[in-house]
């Protein structure tokens, strides 16, 4: 008897945790943002948007979340691959795992053991879902493997998935949109990545053109490996891109697989 049903608890378990750190991440970026201060400094004719905060480090226990999320997806994918056995009639072994590889070369080194007993179809359909494929017609990243692939390895065999919160950049503010187009443009710099004590993010010259902000410097949860993107940002595609696979893999379920159960 096959059955999907452990595969979909271990994405609905990521689903709920990738909220959760969302959640917690946009509080404490939100608290740190208020520590942004706007200072003018008429020596150098300069008005610089520094944090004046203290020090503020994510707890490690979400880096321990984030290496549970980034488990069961992969984990997830493993499990559907001994699904595919077993409805192909052959019995799975220690073998078998759902192979990300970055080239055709080692699609075909790696397939014939990992994907052993799996149907000529399927096998077919997982070398299309390989990151190194252009994914053409595919309604998700299949380029997320390759990043779920790399950051759960480094989680499992390396150290935690290490996070730090960024200044990304500016974010507009809606409800205080100027007309810009009578002032004379803005220079300065922006300062983007780690935000530590006393660190300046923004600077613009002229200190005294009279100036009230249409933005905020945005605040982000980012992983130190791929800092320009937040890091549930990345958790998110993951899961949908294993999600997508998964889907792709067995609908319509007319190759033995067993529908998914509600869980308690």
């Amino acid at each position: 008897m096959t059955t999907l049903v452990g595969i979909h608890a271990k994405l609905l378990r990521a689903e709920h945790q990738i909220s959760w750190i969302t959640d917690e991440s946009h509080k404490l970026c939100a608290d740190i943002q208020q520590s942004i201060v706007r200072e003018v400094h008429e020596d150098i004719d300069k008005q610089v948007w520094v944090y004046r905060g203290e020090m503020r480090r994510p707890p490690v226990e979400w880096s321990i979340i984030v290496g549970e999320i980034l488990y069961n997806l992969r984990s997830a994918l493993d499990h559907l691959v001994w699904q595919l056995v077993l409805a192909n009639g052959q019995n799975p072994g220690r073998h078998n795992e759902f192979p990300i590889v970055l080239n055709h070369e080692s699609w075909g080194q790696t397939r014939g053991r990992a994907l052993k007993g799996v149907s000529q179809r399927h096998e077919a359909m997982i070398g299309f879902l390989q990151p190194y494929n252009a994914g053409i017609g595919i309604q998700f990243d299949i380029g997320m493997l390759k990043v779920l692939n790399d950051l759960g390895n480094k989680e499992k065999h390396r150290h935690l998935v290490l996070a730090m919160i960024v200044s990304r950049g500016i974010e507009p503010l809606d409800s205080q949109l100027d007309d810009m187009s009578a002032r004379p443009p803005f220079r300065g710099s922006l300062i983007t990545g780690r935000i530590e004590t006393g660190k300046v993010l923004l600077e613009l010259n002229n200190a005294n053109m009279d100036i009230v902000p249409s933005f905020k410097v945005d605040v982000g949860f980012a992983n130190i490996d791929l800092p320009g993107r937040t890091l549930p940002h990345i958790l998110d595609k993951c899961l949908s891109t294993v999600k997508g696979s998964v889907e792709f893999l067995t609908t319509p379920m007319g190759d033995g697989l067993a529908e998914p159960q509600s869980i308690p």
